[in-house]
């Protein structure tokens, strides 16, 4: 996963939550990676719908849920970003460090 930097050039993009699924194999034979909430919970609920009598997302929600996420990122967490941020890293293993 990468995201566009402002000069044009793009940059592995490291996220929380993210998962690894070594289940459902990529081409050059590594497992499936999903960073963000709610695409992990929509990948989950495509890819094993027999673990649950409910889905991660329940079905007419996405628009909902896409709206709540955003207005969490833009009006709660940027002024804990600097409380929060040094917390994660300084808990990350030093592969994990950029």
């Amino acid at each position: 996963m990468t995201i566009e930097t402002p000069d044009g050039n793009s940059k592995p993009l490291y996220t929380i939550p993210v998962i690894a699924d070594p289940n459902n194999l990529t081409e050059d034979g590594k497992p499936t990676i999903i960073a963000d909430s709610l695409k992990i919970a929509a990948y989950l609920d495509e890819r094993y719908p027999e673990f649950g009598s409910t889905t991660l997302v329940p079905e007419g929600t996405e628009g909902l849920q896409t709206v709540y996420e955003d207005y969490i990122f833009k009006i709660f967490v940027p002024p804990i970003r600097g409380l929060v941020i040094p917390l994660f890293y300084d808990n990350l293993n030093n592969a994990s460090k950029p």
